[in-house]
């Protein structure tokens, strides 16, 4: 005898229109997303996934695994001065959704550039010192 009736999952719809959504930091972007728009019984969206690849890199990271009840999130710990490519996808019981659209998402320096005599200097300072001196002949 059968006790209950077996309730299947399929996989949940992806999100979509993945933008950008603020400034780029030096390790951190604001994304947005679409939720899905019809979603079934079946296909109930648990958490939302933000994934990234590095350039050169075939492997996958997770960012982030956030309430399906947002539409957006500050990804953070991102490398300085590099470009991520970042989508989203929904995730249930069944597994992920297929990816949204990417984005590239290229951070900010980390600030610090070589100065004089192999001291770490910040790039504005770097940059101003030898437009005022103009100790190089070339534009920085």
């Amino acid at each position: 005898m059968l006790c209950c009736p077996a309730f299947l999952v399929d996989l949940p719809p992806a999100p979509s229109d993945v933008i950008i959504a603020s400034a780029i930091g030096q390790r951190n972007v604001t994304l947005q997303w679409t939720k899905p728009a019809d979603v079934s019984a079946n296909q109930i969206i648990e958490y939302y996934v933000i994934k990234y690849q590095l350039p050169g890199n075939t492997e996958t990271q997770e960012a982030a695994v956030v309430s399906s009840d947002l539409s957006s999130f500050e990804v953070t710990n991102l490398l300085p001065g590099t470009t991520h490519t970042v989508w989203v996808v929904s995730r249930n019981a069944a597994g992920d959704s297929p990816n949204s659209n990417n984005v590239s998402v290229i951070t900010e320096p980390s600030g610090e550039c070589q100065g004089v005599d192999g001291h770490l200097v910040h790039c504005s300072s770097f940059r101003d010192y030898f437009a005022t001196t103009h100790a190089f002949h070339h534009h920085i």
